[in-house]
């Protein structure tokens, strides 16, 4: 990144995020989006704005308000924008993924996988160094997968188990980071498969 006092104030809120300080998170974002727009780094900026419409996504799990859902929404869909307006197509990555979280918990299956695929598009030609990694890929592969199965395409069951070995099998993620993600993985093949299969759901957690 091209200033060090934004990224420190990016770390720093997302580590506040992942205490579940959420406001204090938000305060903190809002430091970082100054600092990045001083230096005008377009792809810093998307990637915090980004981050904050998870943010948001957490404060409506958290609070079952639904006027959250809707910011965090609004919030990822303006960030896809800035970042596809700069110069850097690949400040786009990021935001598409989160978009994709966002709309697969407001369930619009359709736009949360043409986002994952956008993100996935973007990782095959120009990925930003610091997230080009293969863990990464197969974590938004697994996203991908579970969205077109849940919206009928069953054969992406297949391709959510190959993306899975491919994230256990990887050697650039911490173990922090694979353990969520692995852990992602088996909540949506059950959720993927409660229906059609729930003794393979069941046996998602075990």
């Amino acid at each position: 990144m091209k200033s060090s006092k934004a990224r420190q104030l990016h770390d720093k809120a997302l580590n506040l995020r992942e205490q579940q300080d959420l406001l204090q998170s938000l305060q903190v974002s809002i430091e970082a989006l100054y600092e990045y727009a001083k230096d005008e780094d377009t792809l810093g900026f998307a990637e915090l704005l980004s981050m904050m419409s998870k943010t948001y996504l957490h404060m409506f799990l958290l609070a079952n308000y639904p006027p959250y859902l809707e910011l965090a929404k609004s919030t990822a869909m303006a960030c896809v924008s800035i970042a596809e307006s700069a110069k850097e197509p690949k400040a786009a990555m990021l935001p598409y993924f989160n978009l994709g979280d966002i709309a697969d918990e407001a369930g619009d299956l359709d736009l949360a996988i043409l986002a994952y695929k956008k993100a996935i598009d973007i990782f095959g030609e120009d990925p930003p160094s610091r997230h080009n990694r293969k863990s990464l890929l197969a974590n938004f592969k697994v996203h991908l997968a579970s969205c077109e199965y849940r919206n009928g395409d069953k054969s992406a069951l297949a391709r959510a188990e190959e993306a899975l070995n491919d994230l256990i099998n990887s050697s650039d993620a911490s173990e922090y980071e694979k353990d969520v993600w692995v852990s992602g993985y088996h909540m949506r093949i059950a959720r993927m498969l409660k229906n059609d299969d729930p003794q393979k759901a069941k046996g998602a957690f075990i």
